[in-house]
């Protein structure tokens, strides 16, 4: 699937008191090199080329007892870019990962408030303690201003805005935060 992912990163400072009814994902988030692999990935997604993609990812996500695997292929951008997604079997995943550059591993909560979801992420194979928040929404720029005033006031942490900073970007954390 494509389509335009329109987020914004905030990295905070501990994770909120979080519902009991949480949504709770175990992700390990594979980057990988597609040298040996850009005919299959080209086919997943219909695509006749790869130049405009710079980001390719596999994740195994674990939610209670269901696992699931997804390729995921992003293009250049800050606030904006281009998304692709599929579905991939645990065979095409493990072909992936051979050719891993990096794996960041993860708790993912989510929670819906205000007409946002929130994607607080634990990360837990860093040197380094960290935690950020993703929203996404199709006007993301003109709203920072109101999802900042909702991480400080309703989940009471605190919030910078880290989505120009190339360091936070998953694909970066082991070489920056590793």
């Amino acid at each position: 699937m494509n389509n335009k992912e329109c987020e914004v990163k905030f990295l905070i400072n501990k994770l909120p008191n979080l519902p009991a009814d949480t949504n709770v994902y175990y992700i390990e988030q594979y980057y990988f090199n597609p040298d040996n692999y850009q005919d299959i990935i080209k086919d997943l997604f219909n695509l006749s080329s790869l130049d405009n993609i710079n980001t390719y990812r596999v994740r195994k996500i674990k939610n209670n007892k269901v696992i699931s695997y997804i390729l995921t292929l992003k293009s250049k951008g800050l606030y904006e870019r281009d998304e692709y997604e599929t579905t991939i079997n645990e065979e095409l995943f493990k072909k992936f990962i051979n050719n891993k550059i990096s794996l960041i591993i993860k708790n993912r909560y989510i929670v819906f408030k205000d007409n946002f979801k929130f994607e607080f992420d634990e990360y837990l194979n860093l040197k380094e303690i960290l935690y950020t928040v993703e929203v996404e929404d199709d006007d993301i720029e003109n709203k920072i201003p109101l999802i900042e005033e909702i991480l400080k006031n309703q989940f009471k942490i605190e919030c910078k805005n880290v989505s120009n900073d190339l360091r936070y970007r998953n694909s970066n954390l082991l070489k920056y935060f590793g």
